[in-house]
């Protein structure tokens, strides 16, 4: 019974000790803080870390009048909050003092420091902390690297601009006038000078993050074609409301106003852009943009060659959309005469070739007869200035040729 009575002491009096060694108090005093601070970090961060204290933390706290007694007395009290709560130097004490720090480097505002700090109060008062370190994590990478967000695979990043933290019943980032960027990470180790293979970049993003969902609701922007080689002063995308994951690397926009050297004015229509890992030139069809209007006429699209339908941009090329109801038309005409009426669903138009699988050809013969096919695939060289009528091996591609009067009116 002694013996038992004697080790219970023991354990307890050891757990004290252990207590006592461990609970590590930041003091009030700046040099003494700097002090505890890196002794408690010391054996687990790393030479930049280090360099980060000794260059740039302590000089702003012992030369400048930068750093608030305000600030620093607040700084204090949370570091030995969140000691208490058993959090672990290094990430979260760490980044949580980094944060501070950057907030005074950056000369942000009383109000943005007092609704991210009030973010920090009720994440680190909640019984999930794990919330607490995500966004912990987020405000240290996002002062340090500007990232919002990051992936295996990808990772998203708010660059220049301008932004302010609030707080309501949750914290959120408001953002205007820089850039918002998604890169994709180049896996090819023998690759390594090319970091990045893919992106989505939004000019002038205003909008507000969500860093706890990791969702961003745009208000604006501008995306322009200039990753698959067209012009940004040429090819625009100008966006209006969207909502965005973060946790992916797609963006949609239910409508935008597209500018584009096919038109003489911006038309509206739909965007959806992409950024992954390409492996093949023919791979890169994003961005996209669908147009609402379904009736576009873009006069000499070609040599000869005039179009009427929907307009689409995959990447850098124009494809044509139409349905059964109403397809997109090719009109194409010879020594100023018409020869060919084609209707098909689709039209893919590049800088060397026209192509429409499965449409319905027109080929005129002198003034008020044709040659008619249901279903035949069509392609104009322009180099060459050659026209292929190829008929398929199944279906309506099948059906015969036949001979009538015009059944459209070429205008």
């Amino acid at each position: 019974m002694k013996n038992a009575l004697f080790l219970i002491i023991l354990f307890l009096g050891l757990n004290s000790l252990n207590n006592s060694l461990f609970a590590q108090n930041f003091p009030e005093d700046r040099e003494k803080f700097i002090k505890q601070f890196e002794k408690v970090l010391s054996t687990f961060i790393k030479k930049e870390q280090k360099d980060f204290i000794k260059d740039e933390l302590e000089p702003m706290l012992l030369e400048t009048k930068d750093f608030s007694d305000t600030y620093f007395k607040k700084m204090v009290e949370t570091s030995n909050l969140m000691e208490t709560k058993k959090l672990k130097y290094y990430p979260a004490i760490y980044n949580y003092v980094f944060s501070v720090y950057s907030f005074v480097k950056n000369k942000q505002s009383n109000a943005s420091f007092t609704a991210w700090h009030s973010s920090v109060d009720k994440l680190l008062d909640a019984r999930n902390i794990n919330k607490f370190e995500d966004f912990i994590e987020l405000s240290a990478s996002f002062f340090s690297k500007s990232i919002l967000a990051e992936n295996p695979s990808f990772i998203w990043l708010y660059r220049g601009g301008t932004y302010v933290f609030e707080y309501s019943d949750k914290p959120f980032i408001q953002f205007e006038g820089g850039r918002l960027v998604c890169l994709v990470e180049n896996s090819d180790k023998k690759e390594r000078k090319i970091p990045f293979v893919d992106s989505i970049v939004v000019n002038d993003a205003t909008g507000t993050y969500d860093p706890i969902l990791k969702k961003w609701v745009g208000k604006g922007g501008i995306i322009s074609w200039e990753k698959v080689g067209l012009a940004r002063n040429e090819t625009s995308a100008e966006l209006t409301n969207y909502d965005l994951s973060l946790k992916s690397s797609n963006l949609g926009c239910d409508t935008v106003i597209l500018t584009t050297p096919f038109f003489t004015k911006p038309i509206k229509g739909k965007l959806t852009d992409r950024a992954f890992r390409i492996n093949r030139e023919e791979d890169k069809i994003y961005p996209q943009f669908l147009s609402f209007e379904k009736k576009l006429k873009i006069d000499q699209i070609k040599p000869n060659v005039d179009y009427e339908g929907g307009f689409s941009l995959q990447g850098k090329d124009f494809v044509g959309i139409g349905n059964s109801q109403v397809p997109a038309i090719l009109r194409i005409s010879r020594n100023s005469k018409p020869f060919a009426f084609i209707q098909s669903p689709l039209v893919i138009v590049n800088s060397k070739k026209i192509n429409c699988p499965l449409g319905r050809v027109s080929i005129y013969i002198g003034l008020k007869d044709s040659i008619f096919h249901p279903g035949l695939d069509f392609t104009f060289d322009a180099e060459k200035n050659l026209l292929e009528f190829v008929r398929g091996t199944s279906g309506i591609s099948q059906s015969p040729f036949s001979n009538k009067f015009i059944l459209f009116q070429i205008r």
